[in-house]
């Protein structure tokens, strides 16, 4: 199977254009991002809020067995049914 995303040690070729400080990546490791994440995962596609896709996506991994997509998938089905049994 083909690799299509780089490992967490893989070089990337991210390079700011200008960065005289060398704070390029900073804003995300100081939190000030935090904010405009949680404010972005709530948009929604679809009627389906961002953050409900991006726990659903995460779960299909290049390692990933069917049975531990089965269980993702089972939890996800549950906190979804219990979200929905709350707002009635």
């Amino acid at each position: 199977m083909s690799q299509y995303y780089p490992t967490k040690s893989d070089m990337i070729s991210d390079r700011p254009a200008s960065d005289s400080g060398g704070n390029f990546g900073r804003l995300a490791r100081a939190g000030v991002m935090k904010d405009y994440v949680a404010e972005l995962f709530e948009e929604k596609l679809a009627d389906i809020p961002l953050l409900a896709w991006q726990q659903f996506l995460s779960i299909f991994t290049e390692s990933v067995s069917n049975a531990e997509i089965d269980r993702a998938l089972e939890r996800i089905a549950r906190n979804a049914a219990l979200s929905v049994s709350q707002c009635h």
